[in-house]
């Protein structure tokens, strides 16, 4: 008898080796997930073992879903010659389940369902060993599974266990124990990617759903496989075989319950590509076996980078057919590019081998994306990038990206009104070899707009916000030798904008940057809060057609910062400068408006306007604006003579509100001239925004009664003052009439 159980179980193991070994023919997709025409679609996932192929795995029909296509299992079972020795443990059976595995594993490093350990109740050793790996070829890469590939098992509605993969060099071993498994019902196998999540509780009482998110699927070949299978009998047509004690012998097949789809991408980047609006999260409900779609993250599905042929494969969810999608539903993860979900017009079913190919167009920068790019202003547009010192790759209009030598083919030109050309690089700074300046140099005009931070960062610099090296960007348009000569190429764009979004400054990173640029009418936005030395040194420089600076946001001053940094822009008549602190920084004011509109306005924080009075620094002609500083809010005349309020109602003007809580009238009076009177005031109420504080209001009159309320007094002639702790509502109390109103002036100040 031992003898014959041992001859069995070496068949059994010769059977499976064989098993393991898929054909596959030159027309395979590149990821191996189905083989066939679409159109001749039979049953994709059934798999017969078929005594006329010498024990192999036959397809019906078709190649079997593989590589990060959808997984199959078939458990081909050879238990029953061994099971006939009875044996007894003392918590359970052993279950031996000889599986042969053929598929294309997600090898996904995101954290899987952490099964508790059993404490008590029938304890299942679970042990499927897979002679030979199991490896499954595709084209191009070489499939099987992974160490730490799970496959989860469920017993009459709850989940009893998981199976974990161990590989071995070509060998591979699922091992794992199950929580009493219910006799007379099936078990139910669930390969979910490796991306079950939370905690999953085995036994009779255990965890009876769980929940998948296939968001990332960018370790191609790798996907994020959806299948399951029930435990059958292949001999006897798949009918489906209860849990008996003491057999230890049982087959599954797993079923495709998703599909594979692949789209054509249109673009140059080598990110991930990223879609919005598709089922990416799966609920198991292992009582009734069912499998329900949802969106979570906007339906986010991130996928992996093109291939050479402009193609990305993903496992897509069961949904009914989806309309385009709005801008930004398409994107490059490295934030270069974005666009619009492209149309599907058919739903989307279970065990669907889509490879005619969706089309998604990814080549409209974002704002942020938007490299470093000139466009021709005029035809006949020459350039010459910075020489040989600095590396830069170029392309022209929707072009390849081509290195730049400026030793062999220094001149960029651009024939056409409207043409461009972007640049990109890896540079510490620019830093012209022969201190060739300006740095970019111009024949005819140009508009310039796009990311800086593209030449210094070529990968990264959509994320970028650092500037590492010292004087990095110095006269990168300007043309500076003794003094400061004209630049009239560069224009301003009137919808693109140039971009300096670095944070971290290093000393005289901006220097002379535009100075001269007497065509340049928009300033770029200056984010950096923290200021370095000599980091905005007379960086705008003779900027004629200037007329507002960019906001200065930084709080503390450092030497040299604002250094002659709006010298001769001599339209100048609008700054922001929000700094309190450091105004005895050396020289960090020395100059900086020198030259400008003779009118004009400085804005400046809250409470520094004496600070800004004692520097000296501010033309004579210019008025410093201190939202700090009392203002005044005026109800002349005009707007009185409109108002008719009475009890409950209000009315709002240059955001302060008058409102009736009683009975009162607010109005003209027919019979006393036409007069703007407020009869019965028990409740008028004054009311600013929340940014204000209401210091004063004077009410000019030709008469008055009684006021209860002694923070309201008469100058015995013509006006009602309020004046008292600043507040943000003020009421006019008591049983009182104002006659003939003809101005309100409320102070207020800031918050």
């Amino acid at each position: 008898m031992k003898k014959q159980t041992t001859l069995k179980a070496l068949v059994l193991s010769l059977a499976m080796a064989v098993g393991m070994l898929l054909p596959m023919t030159t027309n395979a997709q590149s990821d191996g997930f189905f083989r066939g025409g679409y159109d001749s679609y039979n049953s994709r996932d059934e798999i017969n073992i078929n005594s006329n192929t010498g024990g192999g795995i036959q397809n019906d029909d078709f190649g079997a879903p593989l590589g990060s296509g959808l997984l199959i299992l078939t458990a081909a079972g050879a238990g029953y010659a061994i099971t006939r020795r009875r044996r007894s443990f003392r918590k359970g059976t052993t279950l031996v389940l000889a599986a042969l595995m053929l598929l294309g594993m997600t090898n996904c490093k995101k954290k899987v369902a952490e099964p508790i350990a059993p404490t008590g109740g029938n304890k299942v050793a679970i042990t499927l060993n897979v002679d030979g790996g199991a490896k499954a070829v595709v084209t191009p890469p070489s499939v099987a599974f992974e160490t730490g590939d799970k496959i989860l098992v469920a017993s009459n509605g709850h989940y009893v266990g998981t199976l974990t993969a161990t590989r071995d060099g070509d060998n591979v071993t699922f091992s794992g124990d199950i929580t009493d498994p219910v006799v007379g019902e099936p078990l139910y196998f669930y390969f979910l990617g490796n991306k079950a999540t939370g905690t999953l509780t085995p036994g009779t009482s255990g965890s009876t759903s769980c929940t998948v998110d296939i968001i990332d699927q960018t370790n191609y070949p790798h996907l994020p496989v959806i299948s399951m299978g029930v435990s059958i009998d292949r001999s006897n047509h798949n009918a489906i075989v209860e849990y008996t004690s003491g057999v230890t012998s049982y087959e599954a097949q797993l079923h495709n319950k998703a599909s594979l789809m692949k789209f054509n991408v249109d673009t140059d980047s080598k990110a991930a590509i990223c879609l919005k609006g598709l089922n990416n999260k799966v609920t198991v409900n292992f009582e009734h076996n069912t499998f329900a779609y949802d969106q979570v993250n906007d339906g986010l599905v991130k996928m992996s980078a093109i291939n050479d042929l402009g193609e990305t494969w993903a496992i897509v969810l069961p949904q009914d057919a989806w309309n385009a999608g709005g801008e930004g539903t398409a994107y490059t993860d490295d934030g270069i590019y974005t666009g619009a979900r492209p149309k599907i017009d058919d739903n989307i079913a279970e065990n669907q081998y889509l490879d005619g190919g969706v089309d998604v167009v990814l080549t409209t920068y974002t704002e942020k994306g938007m490299p470093l790019t000139f466009e021709a202003k005029t035809a006949g547009a020459m350039m010459a990038a910075p020489d040989g010192a600095n590396t830069f790759q170029y392309k022209i209009n929707n072009g390849a990206w081509t290195d730049y030598d400026f030793d062999t083919n220094p001149i960029i030109e651009l024939p056409n009104v409207g043409d461009k050309v972007r640049f990109r690089g890896t540079n510490n700074g620019i830093y012209p070899q022969a201190s060739q300046y300006p740095a970019f140099q111009f024949v005819e005009e140009w508009y310039v707009y796009g990311n800086i931070m593209s030449i210094l960062y070529e990968d990264t610099y959509v994320t970028a916000t650092d500037i590492q090296y010292d004087y990095a960007f110095t006269s990168l348009f300007a043309d500076v030798g003794m003094t400061i000569h004209e630049v009239p190429n560069i224009y301003s764009h009137p919808d693109n904008p140039l971009l300096l979004p670095a944070t971290t400054l290093t000393e005289g990173c901006y220097y002379y940057m535009f100075a001269g640029c007497t065509n340049l009418t928009t300033a770029p936005e200056l984010p950096a809060t923290t200021l370095a030395l000599g980091c905005y040194m007379d960086m705008f420089a003779g900027c004629t057609s200037l007329v507002t600076a960019p906001e200065l946001p930084a709080a503390t001053l450092t030497d040299y910062c604002y250094y002659e940094m709006f010298a001769d822009c001599s339209n100048l008549n609008s700054v922001t400068c929000l700094a309190t602190t450091d105004f005895d920084a050396e020289y960090c004011l020395y100059g900086w408006l020198s030259n400008v509109a003779a009118a004009g306005t400085l804005n400046v924080a809250g409470g520094t306007k004496s600070d800004w009075e004692t520097t000296g620094t501010v033309p004579s002609g210019w008025t410093i604006v201190d939202p700090a500083a009392p203002t005044t809010v005026t109800w002349n005349d005009s707007f009185i003579s409109t108002i008719y309020i009475i009890g409950g109602e209000n009315v709002s003007h240059d955001g302060i509100t008058a409102t009736f809580v009683g009975d009162g009238i607010f109005c003209d009076d027919p019979d006393n001239g036409n007069k703007i009177n407020v009869y019965d005031a028990n409740g008028l109420s004054f009311a600013c925004g929340a940014s204000y504080n209401i210091t004063k209001i004077e009410i000019s009159h030709s008469g008055f009664s009684m006021i209860e309320d002694a923070n309201w007094s008469d100058d015995g002639s013509s006006k009602v003052t309020w004046q008292s702790t600043p507040a943000q509502s003020v009421i006019l109390k008591g049983w009182s009439m104002i006659e003939g109103i003809t101005q309100i002036v409320f102070t207020l100040e800031a918050n």
